[in-house]
């Protein structure tokens, strides 16, 4: 190296060790090209060489000006921050605190994001390349204490975090220098599931210390989970729309607080406020067990008993008994249970809105139907040939998807809202992509069709009734019009998930002619359930001209 720099070894030695009072920008251009540094590494190297004092540190928090903060709120589809070189959240719009929220982390106080990832466990899980991560966030501390020598605050930030996490310690010893520019981001949301983030970061006029950082999302998928996201934090002014307050002795409370339920982080709008699930996973597993508890703790009447709703959906534990660990990153709890997972058959101590249509069919009197009950023979016929996905009995994602196929069943053939069991009648209310809410009453006038889908160039929904509706799409798919869960994002009492609807064009949409194509449409669900796990409102976000689209050709409808 020192031939390749043309000095001596003794002479690089004491430049090493800072023994030399000066040196010339030659000799160090000459080592930085040597040592093959980047352009910001050969920054940081002339700076240490030219300290001659330690600088007296900055010690009070960065203020922002509020246009500053207008910025960020600016930016309702964007989640951005903004950072001081210690890392420090100085300012966040709402939707990055809600994007935080979901591992706990309130940044709407004061917070270190590098204390955050480094000492809290649940960062692991939150960010799925959680090495990549801390590797970045130390490249830039050690970056920014080449700027600021003498800050008392990031020197004890330095050794706290040298102290408390060795991995901190291995890489502060690389000596390695970066930027915070650009990159990508793996996060795991407890309720939109994984979101893939490109972020940049941008130098705040004015003061060269902070860094506005904005994440935006890399697909279409990405960017449907963050407007779900949106949705999750938009705060709901109604007191008598929050969640119930239930005594502390009872057993569902137990459960709940080992879901995480009721945890709560407030954005700077003290009216914002949302609950966080404490369970860092995306895989869903960890939340079978206290699903089995909430289920026997909640219904009246019932016994524990080994049920297949606490059982884990994976092939390689699929066995006559699982053991089943539910871990919480804020308390420390681990929930042991075993389970038998041998037989999937609903009992009698199922509710019946648990146990399928069939069973819902059964249970009906004559005259809870329109126009006689609904025969399932076809659909059972198809839709395990067509559908994409694979629910274990018993997993979470066939028991929300038997609940919203009898929630849908009901809807579009009982006439009384006060005969669906899916659902809590008085308290039920729906609507799409953050529309007007319609409680059970209108969705019995209405209809789920002209709801769901609305007015539209290719549907004109205020013109059509119940009855009209129903025909119109019933002729367009003869054969059915099928639904199945792809994926649950999130476990009760607010349960999200992602779904696909499909099926075959094979008959006539009003002038269209069918074309026998499979039309399929995708969207994402939020439910808030009760206690016994019956629906009291649902919020649905898609495009329906997905579905729309294709049976008119690309034709709009003319208005009436």
């Amino acid at each position: 190296m020192v031939r390749l720099a043309g000095v001596s070894v003794d002479y690089y030695v004491r430049l090493e060790q800072g023994r030399i009072g000066t040196v010339s920008e030659v000799v160090l251009d000459a080592v930085a090209s040597a040592l093959r540094l980047t352009d910001t590494e050969r920054a940081h190297l002339f700076r240490l060489v030219a300290r001659r004092r330690p600088a007296r540190g900055r010690e009070h928090r960065a203020r922002i000006d509020p246009g500053l903060q207008r910025l960020l709120d600016s930016s309702p589809t964007t989640p951005a921050r903004i950072l001081d070189h210690r890392m420090n959240v100085v300012a966040a719009n709402d939707l990055c605190i809600g994007l935080f929220a979901g591992v706990g982390w309130d940044l709407s106080g004061e917070s270190n994001g590098a204390r955050l990832v480094f000492l809290d466990p649940a960062a692991r899980e939150f960010y799925l390349e959680w090495a990549e991560k801390v590797e970045s966030i130390v490249t830039y501390l050690r970056l920014a204490a080449g700027r600021h020598p003498g800050d008392n605050e990031l020197s004890s930030l330095v050794g706290e975090f040298a102290v408390a996490s060795p991995e901190f310690a291995a890489l502060w010893g690389t000596h390695r220098v970066a930027e915070k520019g650009s990159g990508t981001m793996q996060v795991c949301h407890p309720v939109v599931g994984v979101i893939t983030l490109l972020f940049h970061g941008f130098p705040v006029p004015g003061d060269t210390d902070l860094t506005l950082v904005a994440f935006t999302p890399a697909t279409a998928a990405d960017e449907e989970a963050i407007r779900l996201l949106g949705s999750w934090i938009a705060p709901d002014p109604s007191p008598d729309e929050r969640e119930p307050v239930v005594a502390e002795g009872d057993p569902a409370v137990r459960a709940r607080h080992r879901l995480g339920i009721g945890r709560t982080v407030r954005s700077r709008r003290s009216s914002l406020t949302w609950p966080v699930d404490s369970l860092q996973s995306c895989t869903m597993m960890p939340r079978y067990a206290e699903l089995h508890e909430l289920l026997q703790t909640n219904i009246p009447g019932t016994q524990q008993h080994s049920s297949a709703s606490a059982r884990r959906d994976a092939a390689t534990i699929y066995r006559p008994t699982v053991t089943v660990f539910a871990s919480n990153s804020f308390n420390g709890m681990r929930t042991e249970m075993t389970v038998d997972a041998t037989d999937s058959t609903p009992t009698d101590e199922t509710p019946l809105w648990l146990q399928g249509r069939d069973a819902v069919v059964a249970a009906a009197a004559a005259e809870d139907w329109r126009d006689g009950a609904p025969d399932y023979r076809l659909t059972d016929e198809i839709v395990p040939r067509e559908r994409i996905t694979e629910h274990a009995p018993g997993s979470l994602e066939a028991i929300v998807e038997d609940l919203v196929r009898v929630f849908e069943m009901e809807v579009s053939h009982k006439k009384d809202p006060a005969t669906w069991v899916s659902l809590v009648a008085e308290h039920y209310r729906g609507r799409v992509n953050g529309g007007p809410w319609q409680d059970a009453e209108e969705f019995a006038r209405i209809g789920s069709y002209n709801i769901l889908i609305g007015d539209n160039p290719y549907y004109e929904a205020a013109a059509e009734t119940f009855e009209s509706s129903h025909k119109i799409f019933h002729t367009a798919f003869p054969n059915g019009f099928f639904w199945e869960v792809l994926e649950v994002l999130s476990g009760p009492p607010t349960v999200s998930f992602r779904w696909r609807h499909w099926g075959s064009y094979d008959g006539p949409y009003r002038e269209h002619q069918p074309t026998g194509a499979t039309i399929e449409m995708f969207g994402v669900t939020i439910a808030r359930v009760s206690e016994d796990l019956r629906i009291l409102e649902l919020e649905h976000f898609y495009d329906n001209n997905q579905l729309l689209s294709p049976l008119a050709h690309g034709c709009p409808v003319s208005k009436s």
